[in-house]
């Protein structure tokens, strides 16, 4: 590809009205690219400057101070200015040899004018060979987009976009992945993967990102001459096509996998376990410390949803925090069977974590789903364990309807009473326990539209503390006093009784438990 050429000092002391300029110090530095051209006549110019700036005065600024143009100086060489280019005459008659001097240390380009030249003409005629320039290099980078994009239709290997790189640039092109695979075009030019960490104009670099996480890097490498703008942008739109052909390749992969989504609900049914724990083998051939299982509920919306984003986001996220993942869609639902490769100890913090990024995950990966709540069963030690995870993960999800909790994430572990409340519904008439217990109360509170429930169970949340519980009421010592004899003339004097107290304070979780399934149930048969 013919390059877009970078102007520099050089080239504007080519142009026209700078015939009769000399260049009175800092020759060695006539290579320094320009990409502006400013009139400047006020001395404190640094922080007006954003760098390879040619300036242009007549001096008034400093006039015949040697101090001052010294700053003046010294503030255009540390905003990195190409150069400076003064009119002599009028107010400047001399350059000091302190200002050479400052000039020739830093290679920094001072051009003088022997006689009045049209400032706004030298600025009128660089910047419409600027912007000339910029517009080449719009067009060139356009030329090559619309190569890139019809070679991304049709690509079978990602060699193939490089290969278009390198014939485009010229340049070596050198692509380093996550997985320490290496590909270096032209072929045979592997000892120049040596030189990629130097630092020189000669080398760029862009690393590839993907769902999110580090795929690669991509360099290009020119052996006679710098890289140019244009070069670094030509880079920069190969880099996204590449980020582009693996996420699609991602995503075939992923469709393939979604195939796999009936034997993973037959083996963590119970269906077919021994099949389903060799499958599993065979996939991870590293040892397996255990794992565990999300149940990921989803409400229905209108129009096509594709699981397959979302189990590729996923995917990258698990796999991030050291877990092998497997996924499968349940009656629109989604199940993440995470296979922990870390230790232990820690596991529950990185689900954690992987799971609050997946309800934020961006819609373009949700594809029309809409998380509701995330059921984490308990943790599995090993693959037989695995189906017991896959249940209370599902548990885990009934029970959180039916409780107050405002994360949309329920650890099965931390259910605790709720946990026993459950194993009791499904054993025994757990509404008979409860009037067993509690009747008395709940009778009084409808009747007298008491608050006897409430006031029993914020008694004994603070540990039969008559203080703190007055505090949380919002009410007198009297009145709780009041309230606190009538649950004992209802439930008798020995309702504080160790064993009593336990079965009493479970059965008033449980009754808030039925309370809200009732609730829930009304609102979904409502909808």
């Amino acid at each position: 590809m013919q390059d877009v050429a970078c102007l520099t000092v050089k080239d504007i002391l080519k142009r026209k009205y700078f015939d009769n300029a000399e260049v009175i110090a800092g020759k060695s530095g006539l290579m320094r690219k320009v990409k502006w051209v400013h009139v400047v006549e006020v001395p404190k110019i640094q922080q007006l400057l954003n760098g390879q700036e040619l300036i242009l005065s007549t001096g008034v600024g400093w006039k015949e101070d040697e101090q001052l143009f010294l700053h003046f100086l010294n503030d255009l060489i540390l905003s990195q200015a190409s150069g400076l280019c003064i009119e002599m005459g009028t107010y400047t008659t001399t350059i000091p040899s302190s200002v050479l001097s400052l000039a020739n240390q830093h290679h920094f380009p001072i051009i003088v004018f022997r006689e009045e030249v049209p400032f706004v003409n030298i600025t009128q005629d660089i910047h419409t060979y600027i912007i000339n320039q910029q517009y080449s290099i719009l067009q060139k980078l356009e030329a090559y987009s619309q190569q890139l994009n019809a070679r991304l239709l049709s690509v079978h290997h990602f060699k193939e976009i490089l290969g278009l790189l390198h014939y485009y640039t010229g340049y070596h092109v050198v692509l380093t992945l996550a997985n320490n695979e290496v590909y270096v075009l032209p072929d045979g030019q592997e000892d120049i993967i040596n030189d990629l960490e130097q630092k020189s104009s000669h080398i760029a670099m862009k690393e590839i990102y993907v769902m999110n996480k580090p795929y690669g890097t991509l360099y290009i490498m020119a052996q006679k001459k710098e890289i140019s703008e244009v070069d670094v942008l030509i880079l920069n739109r190969t880099a996204t096509a590449l980020a582009q052909h693996f996420l699609r390749e991602m995503f075939v992969e992923e469709k393939k996998r979604g195939k796999q989504s009936e034997w993973i609900r037959s083996w963590l049914e119970g269906v077919d376990s021994i099949k389903g724990e060799q499958l599993i083998h065979s996939y991870f051939k590293k040892g397996i410390k255990g794992g565990v299982v999300c149940f990921v509920r989803t409400k229905e919306v209108e129009g096509y949803h594709d699981g397959t984003y979302f189990h590729l986001f996923a995917r990258s996220i698990f796999e991030q925090l050291g877990f092998h993942f497997l996924a499968a869609e349940h009656a629109g639902d989604h199940i993440f069977v995470l296979f922990n490769q870390r230790e232990h100890q820690h596991w529950k913090e990185r689900v954690q974590r992987g799971l609050e990024k997946i309800m934020k995950m961006p819609e373009t990966y949700k594809r029309n789903i809409h998380i509701l709540t995330i059921g984490i069963g308990k943790y599995a030690h090993q693959l037989s364990d695995f189906p017991t995870s896959f249940q209370t993960a599902k548990e885990a999800i009934r029970i959180h309807r039916n409780i107050r909790q405002t994360s949309d994430l329920c650890f099965y572990d931390e259910l605790h009473m709720y946990r026993i409340i459950g194993l009791l519904q499904q054993s025994t008439n757990l509404q008979e326990i409860i009037a067993e217990y509690l009747q008395p109360l709940i009778d009084y509170d409808r009747k007298h539209h008491g608050k006897l429930l409430e006031t029993l169970k914020v008694f004994l949340q603070c540990n039969c503390s008559k203080k703190e519980t007055a505090k949380k009421l919002y009410v007198v010592r009297q009145t709780l006093y009041h309230r606190l004899s009538k649950i004992e003339q209802l439930l008798g004097k020995d309702f504080l009784h160790s064993d009593k107290r336990i079965a009493i304070e479970l059965m008033l979780y449980a009754h808030d438990f039925l309370q809200q399934e009732q609730t829930t149930q009304s609102s979904i048969s409502i909808d």
